[in-house]
């Protein structure tokens, strides 16, 4: 069975030690200044550490295969150039991504 840990952070310290459920309900996110909630939806997933399968997500997006939903708002003003959001992966996942996503990297 496919186990997946997603873990999230408000700062660059690694590892991240909020675990966030797939599937399942939003993870309350607080900083300073942001306060909003971050949910991450794979379709089909079944492995360990899902927290539901996502139909209530999934059936009314058909075209989509998996999501990282961030809600929120900003407490005061900020500037663009000082967001960072970011990925680190424990193993190389370069052969597991869906296609085009080098391309869609890229542009971002």
């Amino acid at each position: 069975m496919p186990k997946l840990r997603v873990l999230i952070s408000t700062s660059a310290a690694y590892p991240p030690a909020t675990l966030c459920p797939v599937n399942g309900g939003p993870v309350r996110v607080r900083t300073p200044n942001f306060d909003g909630e971050i949910s991450v939806f794979i379709k089909g997933f079944e492995g360990e550490g899902a927290a539901g399968d996502g139909h209530e997500f999934f059936d009314h997006r058909p075209g989509l295969t998996y999501a990282m939903v961030v809600r929120g708002k900003y407490l005061d003003g900020v500037n663009g150039d000082d967001l960072v959001f970011g990925n680190v992966f424990e193993r190389p996942i370069r052969d597991s991504l869906p296609w085009g996503t080098s391309i869609a990297t890229k542009f971002m």
